[in-house]
């Protein structure tokens, strides 16, 4: 984010982190692409863990249900979202 867009009162960025993802080009949007997928399956692991034990709906165990699902997010959201 540019200094114009922060207003005048907002100190500089420090280097790091920020300066790396503020800085035009493919190798940040592909970092944060990359945490927003793993995010994003860590998330739908723990939902679809939690939602059953798997006992009445004779879907599995809540733990592998949780982790296949969750590893299968973040796999489609590298493969797809950085494509």
């Amino acid at each position: 984010m540019s200094r114009a867009l922060l207003g005048c009162c907002w100190p500089a960025p420090a280097a790091g982190l920020g300066a790396y993802l503020e800085t035009p080009g493919s190798a940040g949007a592909l970092f944060v692409g990359l945490a927003t997928a793993v995010g994003a399956g860590i998330s739908i692991g723990f939902s679809e863990a939690l939602s059953d034990t798997g006992a009445q709906t004779g879907r599995g165990s809540a733990i592998v249900r949780g982790t296949v699902t969750g590893v299968m997010t973040a796999f489609g959201g590298v493969l797809l979202g950085n494509a």
